[in-house]
C-alpha cells in the first residue's frame, strides 16, 4: 500500500485484449475491484484482467495527467507511451518531449 499522497498509474489488459488505464493508492485492491465485484464500467464486461504494467510512485496530479495521456491514445500507441513514460522516470527527465506515431508528448515530471 501506498501512502496516500502517492499514487501509481497502471495499465491492465482485457480478456478481449484491450487495454484499461488507471490511477490508483492502493494497487491490490483494486486489481481485485478489477476482477471482482466494483473496478470501472469498462472492465467489468471484460474480466478477468491481468496487470502488465505500473509506473513508480507519484502524486496524484500527475499521475492524472499521465492517465489522460494513456487513455487517448489507441491500443497499438498504448504500451508505447507508459513504457516511453516509465523510461522518463527512471531517468528523471524533466521537462522531456518524445514523439510517438508522429505525435509530440510533452510533460513536466515531478515525481515522488
Amino acid at each position: 500500500n501506498l501512502d496516500p499522497d502517492e499514487w501509481v498509474v497502471y495499465l491492465l489488459e482485457c480478456s478481449d485484449g484491450t487495454y484499461y488505464c488507471g490511477i490508483t493508492n492502493n494497487i491490490c485492491d483494486r486489481l481485485e475491484d478489477h476482477n471482482f465485484e466494483g473496478g470501472s464500467k469498462y472492465t467489468r464486461g471484460r474480466r478477468p484482467v491481468d496487470l502488465i504494467a505500473i509506473s513508480p510512485k507519484m502524486s496524484k496530479s500527475f499521475a492524472l495527467k499521465i492517465e489522460h495521456i494513456v487513455k487517448q491514445e489507441q491500443k497499438r500507441h498504448k504500451l508505447l507511451v507508459f513504457a516511453k513514460l516509465w523510461s522518463m522516470c527512471i531517468e528523471g527527465k524533466i521537462n522531456h518531449e518524445w514523439r510517438i506515431g508522429g505525435k509530440l508528448y510533452g510533460l513536466d515530471i515531478k515525481f515522488l
